[in-house]
């Protein structure tokens, strides 16, 4: 993933309803990212590994202790509840997101390929029919 893409990926995702604006934050993530390129550049990769799971794991136990259960790969919920409606989960939070349902599925289907290495459906409208089916139920 290059930087622009990162800095886009961490600007989807981040809730921009803070008092900073929209401006200040971009510029801050740019730094941040700038800062991370920079550290990778001048270390080995094998620090750079190790610190990044010490940061990981410190989120998460944090998130945790607050009483929000997190865990590697959650955003699509525990392993069970993928197969079934996790994806439809992520998919509902990335419509917030997005502008259109289509980016909104692409979106999902980005992370989960990225979180487990293939796709969870052929196309959005096969992703459409298990949709409305799960609303159906609803």
């Amino acid at each position: 993933m290059n930087k622009t893409d990162l800095i886009k990926k961490i600007q989807l995702t981040l809730d921009l309803n803070s008092t900073e604006s929209k401006d200040s934050v971009d510029l801050n993530i740019e730094e941040f990212v700038d800062a991370i390129v920079r550290f990778k550049s001048n270390t080995s990769e094998e620090i750079v590994l190790k610190i990044f799971g010490v940061l990981r794991n410190s989120i998460l136990e944090k998130a945790d202790s607050s009483g929000y259960f997190v865990q590697k790969n959650a955003k699509f919920g525990d392993f069970k509840d993928i197969r079934h409606a996790g994806f439809y989960k992520r998919y509902l939070y990335n419509v917030k997101l997005t502008p259109t349902y289509t980016k909104a599925y692409q979106l999902t289907e980005d992370e989960y390929v990225e979180t487990f290495g293939k796709k969870r459906y052929s196309s959005y409208d096969s992703f459409r029919i298990i949709k409305n089916r799960i609303r159906n139920r609803r």
